[in-house]
């Protein structure tokens, strides 16, 4: 299993959408998972140029 774990979001929404997104409306609007479904689609095309089947989801987060 591989898990990948996006530690950037806050520059990677701020360098796609500008500053006033990433700092102003992101408090109100989930974009870490808008973040990751662009990151799911990728490596999912990217695996399957090369004949890679797989599944990415996004985990769900366990309760404390």
């Amino acid at each position: 299993m591989i898990t990948i774990r996006i530690t950037n979001v806050e520059d990677v929404v701020e360098k796609q959408k500008g500053w006033f997104v990433a700092n102003v409306v992101g408090a109100f609007v989930d974009l870490e998972a808008q973040v990751e479904e662009v990151v799911m689609a990728k490596l999912r095309e990217a695996l399957a140029r090369e004949g890679v089947e797989a599944v990415i989801e996004r985990s769900v987060p366990r309760s404390p």
